[in-house]
């Protein structure tokens, strides 16, 4: 994979955070929904399950995949 090629931000910190910031201020949807913690939360749990145990713990839960961020998006613009 040729990291050099990627399109948009090149720094990722913070940006989910200011999704989510710019989407209530916008009065829409924003990516981090609570099925998705509750995936990532229940594939955490699934995975020290798994480690204790040495056995395959299924991931039981599931969350639709989040639209991508517009290539031309800007963590650094001010959009007030």
């Amino acid at each position: 994979m040729d990291h050099n090629s990627a399109t948009g931000p090149a720094n990722g910190r913070g940006m989910g955070v200011l999704d989510m910031a710019r989407s209530i201020r916008a009065g829409v949807p924003h990516r981090a929904t609570a099925d998705l913690a509750y995936h990532v939360l229940d594939s955490m749990v699934s995975n020290s399950e798994s480690i204790d145990s040495g056995m395959f713990i299924n991931v039981d839960s599931s969350a639709p995949a989040s639209p991508a961020l517009p290539e031309d998006w800007a963590p650094e613009t001010a959009t007030l």
